[in-house]
């Protein structure tokens, strides 16, 4: 199946309200572990985006940081020493993901005329996520997300949101600042103590809750492969594509 099933996939492994146990712990490997493209193939897509790239670069690192449903990631180095990660779609991306919709409208119908005591609504999960995903394949909407949030941090507050460098920034290609920290999808590796782990805990949920409640504007795919702690003990969010408004 295409990258949008990754990208449900990642969303149910947070919703044990929907899905069983054994089955949560199946979707929580698709957080942090999706096959990436070819370097080959990134690089065309960087260099039709933004042209020479060694007008630009001083070094992209060819094995990605990172690679996840709809686009991958690499650390690089502009030409004034500022280290940066690039995240790119990957090619022919909105075609696969048209198709993956259409199957997944199917799936929707025949759930919803099948089983009639669901804890969800099938055809309406799948047109607002039709809707997110959609904005999730423009990259600059993205970026927009991740100055809003950032711009939305009170002062002190124990959490973060990547730098966003628009001078490398299309729809297609997104500069970040690169983040040093502990990917949340592996923190069992870190032994990290129950005091780390409370803060933490408190951190997210304090920033959630006042993107909701207060600010009217969250990000809405939260999942452990798209939270670090950093090393000062802050959160920090990235892949801000998916966001949502609460109305008054």
């Amino acid at each position: 199946l295409g990258p949008t099933f990754i990208k449900l996939g990642q969303i149910l492994s947070t919703r044990p309200d929907i899905l069983p146990a054994d089955w949560i712990e199946e979707f929580q490997k698709l957080q942090s572990d999706v096959p990436a493209e070819s370097w080959k193939d990134i690089h065309a897509e960087l260099v039709a985006e933004l042209g020479d790239l060694d007008l630009l670069f001083s070094s992209i690192e060819e094995t990605p940081l990172a690679a996840a449903s709809i686009g991958q990631a690499h650390r690089a180095v502009k030409l004034d020493g500022q280290r940066v990660v690039l995240k790119v779609l990957r090619p022919g991306i909105e075609k696969t993901i048209k198709a993956d919709m259409e199957i997944l409208h199917e799936v929707a119908d025949w759930l919803a005329n099948r089983h009639a005591n669901l804890p969800f609504d099938p055809r309406g999960a799948i047109r607002e996520f039709a809707e997110s995903i959609t904005h999730e394949l423009d990259l600059i909407h993205e970026g927009r997300n991740t100055d809003i949030f950032r711009r939305n941090l009170e002062e002190g507050e124990q959490a973060w949101f990547p730098l966003v460098y628009w001078d490398i920034t299309t729809r297609r290609v997104l500069g970040l600042e690169e983040i040093e920290g502990l990917p949340l999808s592996h923190w069992r590796e870190e032994n990290l103590s129950k005091a780390e782990c409370e803060q933490l805990v408190r951190n997210g949920a304090y920033t959630v809750l006042r993107q909701v409640l207060e600010i009217g504007f969250f990000h809405a795919d939260p999942h452990p492969g798209n939270l670090f702690r950093l090393n000062d003990g802050r959160i920090c969010f990235i892949d801000c594509g998916m966001a949502g408004r609460v109305d008054e």
